[in-house]
Parts: C-alpha cells; structure tokens; sequence
C-alpha cells in the first residue's frame, strides 16, 4: 500500500542544493543554549533555539487517537543531538532544486566575478563523519518534491551588494513530499559517524500521509501550536544570523568581510506590513555526497 511521505521544514534550517545531482542536504546549526550568553558571529547576543523532529503518536501506534493532520490528538517530540536523520527511502531522481524560495546567500552576498556564486561557502567538513559542533542534525533528500511555501516579504541590506538590497517574497516553510511504496517508513537516528541510536516505524493512520516536522525554533511558540497562533512578529529577524555558524568567507574573515556592521538579516519593508514567521532558512549552492 503506497502513502504519501510529507515533511515540513522551519525555522534555523540551511538547505544545501546540489543542482548536478538533484539532492539536498538540510542543515540544522546547533544553537541551544548551552552556556549563560549566545553570541552571533558579529557579536551580537543571540536568542537559543531548540531543534526538533514531531510525528504523531497514531503513526507509530494506531491504537491512538488521529486527530488531524495538522493538530494530531497525541504528539511525539524527539529533540536533535548532533545526529543524522534518515528517512529510510531509497534513492530517487528528479529532486527539483529551484523552488525552496528560502534567502539564497548567493543573493546575499554574490561572488562579483561570478554573481550566481557567493562569496561564502561552507564551514569544513559538515559532511564528514565528524562534524563541527557548529551542526546539529543534518538530513539528505532526493526524489519526490521540495517546495517552498511564499509568506512574507523581507529585505536584506546592502553591505555585499552596494546599492542593491536584496529583496523577495519567502517561504516559511519548505515541505519535502515523496511517494512511499510500501506500508511504512522507518526513521533511524544515527550517530555523525553513521552508527545508529534508535529507530521509529510509522505508517499513515489515516491510510494515505504520515506528516513529520523538522523545526529549529526559539521560544516564541516553538511548537508552532496552532491555538497560540504562529511567530507573530513586527521587527526584523535577527535569528537569521545563527545561518551564518555554517557558512564563513571564502576569503578572509567576518571581521574584514563585515568591517564593524552587522550582518546581513532579513529586514522589514519600511512599507510592508507586520510579518507573521519570522527564524526563516537559507540556502547555498554546494556538493552533496553521495
């Protein structure tokens, strides 16, 4: 019996695009709280967040009460510690790549001599079996479909791109959705080294979708409750600069590449209107193995 596999992804998440391949690998940074101050890279106080994957409680035991999709009756919560999340699915081909709609650090802060190319790139070895503590859960894609969903406008400065801010409608959420043909899927965690911690099988209670999120959020309802209402926010988002622990210059460092100012965020419109989601991703051009 095939279902359909949906995965929602939001808040702090890198989507790394290999357009040769047609694969993506998603990147959480780690920015919990783990000492009395978080500081961004420019040295500005940053706010914790916390990284996540939630199913629901009648995927993995049909004894459960559904709910709905969206507001499942029992949720699980499983927090992310420096880990793989794999799916289980083979893989599959025709992964669109151009349709996240998250800020694109080549936008940012394109390469002059090249300007599809940015002038940042990934800090070392995030895909090697030991990576920085920089990365908190890191994730590949490949086949079925990868979405963003337009929310809000937002508009970045012009400190790399001088006189030409970079403006655009983006997504809040990228939702990845893949066929599965079989009765179920198993997830497993595992270690940055490939060894596994634990593994979950789900199958869709409703017959036709198991829905899973993958979210790195603050505490402005970080679980996205829909009775609390979503982030709202009125001010610019300042969490985006946690993007910038995965990313670095490709010449020299912040200190040059900043000169004193801050880094670049997604700032309100002076004349757009409040936004609603604010801890938007990001995403770069690289090489995904595999």
């Amino acid at each position: 019996m095939a279902f359909e596999l949906q995965v929602e992804f939001s808040g702090l998440c890198l989507y790394v695009y290999d357009t040769q391949k047609q694969k993506v690998a998603v990147l959480l940074p780690d920015a919990r709280k783990r000492k009395a101050v978080l500081t961004h890279v420019d040295g500005t106080v940053g706010e914790p967040h916390v990284g996540y994957l939630r199913y629901s409680l009648a995927d993995l035991d049909s004894s459960f009460p559904q709910g709905t999709a969206r507001e499942p009756a029992y949720e699980v919560v499983r927090l992310f510690k420096y880990e793989d999340l794999d799916f289980g699915v083979p893989a599959g081909a025709g992964l669109d790549v151009t349709q996240i709609n998250v800020p694109d650090f080549a936008r940012i802060a394109p390469d002059s001599s090249v300007p599809t190319r940015s002038r940042l790139e990934l800090i070392d070895d995030l895909f090697s079996g030991a990576p920085p503590p920089e990365l908190l859960m890191r994730t590949f894609l490949t086949g079925g479909t990868l979405k963003g969903s337009p929310a809000e406008t937002w508009q970045f400065s012009d400190l790399w791109t001088p006189g030409q801010p970079y403006e655009s409608v983006f997504a809040s959420f990228v939702t990845w959705r893949r066929t599965i043909d079989a009765p179920n899927v198993t997830l497993t965690f595992r270690t940055h080294g490939g060894e596994p911690r634990e593994s979950i099988v789900l199958a869709p209670a409703n017959g036709t979708t198991v829905l899973l999120k993958v979210a790195n959020f603050c505490d402005k309802n970080p679980m996205e409750w829909l009775d609390l209402g979503l982030r709202q926010v009125d001010h610019d988002d300042v969490d985006f600069k946690w993007m910038y622990r995965l990313v670095r210059p490709v010449q020299g460092t912040y200190a040059t590449a900043l000169n004193g100012k801050p880094l670049p965020m997604p700032l309100r419109p002076a004349k757009g209107p409040a936004g609603v989601e604010d801890c938007l991703g990001a995403q770069i051009g690289g090489t995904v193995p595999g």
